[in-house]
């Protein structure tokens, strides 16, 4: 898991209220760049610059966990290919206020046509701890659909093979019963001479 920065614009809207009371700008989409990132982490805060904009994806849901905790969501398209190198959280007056280089030893990320991802954050602040960080994990919804469908088939197969075998017990006793019918028939019919 990857921590994004909270640039210094973002911290100056959150402390402007927590400590004053001025709303804080909704967060409105998730900056995906392909610009290649700063080389040094400590500048990461004084990015102002949507940067070589790949693509700005929707925030899909912001659900508060806790008054500590905030979850944020973001799609990309499943037609589109682009590499990613950077991920920006933009707010409703169009501000950086959060950053994060993207798998930078291996040059970002590519993501390819076909693949649908999402991005969830997780901005939290520790009581007693002046700083706040974003927290992300990717997820890829196509390989995540795969599994279940996989998972749906191999359990509809057990349960398939689970009642055709008792299927095939019950009519494998229900034929010798019926075998053993037959010959009781036939010896009783020997022994009446019809045979």
């Amino acid at each position: 898991m990857s921590i994004l920065t909270v640039t210094t614009v973002g911290k100056a809207k959150i402390l402007d209220a927590l400590h004053n009371g001025v709303p804080v700008p909704a967060i409105e989409a998730i900056s995906y760049s392909d610009d290649v990132p700063p080389a040094d982490p400590a500048t990461y805060k004084d990015i102002t610059d949507i940067g070589n904009e790949v693509y700005r994806g929707n925030v899909i849901l912001v659900d508060r966990v806790s008054p500590e905790v905030m979850h944020i969501s973001g799609d990309t398209p499943v037609d589109q290919a682009f590499r990613i190198r950077n991920v920006k959280i933009i707010d409703s007056q169009n501000d950086v206020i959060a950053y994060t280089p993207y798998m930078p030893e291996d040059d970002g990320f590519y993501k390819g046509a076909g693949l649908a991802w999402e991005v969830k954050l997780t901005l939290s602040q520790e009581e007693g701890n002046a700083e706040i960080t974003f927290n992300y994990s990717p997820l890829d919804i196509v390989s995540v659909t795969n599994q279940i469908v996989t998972d749906a088939q191999t359990q509809m197969d057990l349960y398939l093979q689970a009642h055709l075998l008792e299927q095939i017990k019950l009519l494998s006793s229900q034929g010798l019963t019926l075998i053993r019918n037959i010959m009781e028939v036939n010896k009783l019919k020997q022994i009446q001479g019809l045979i």
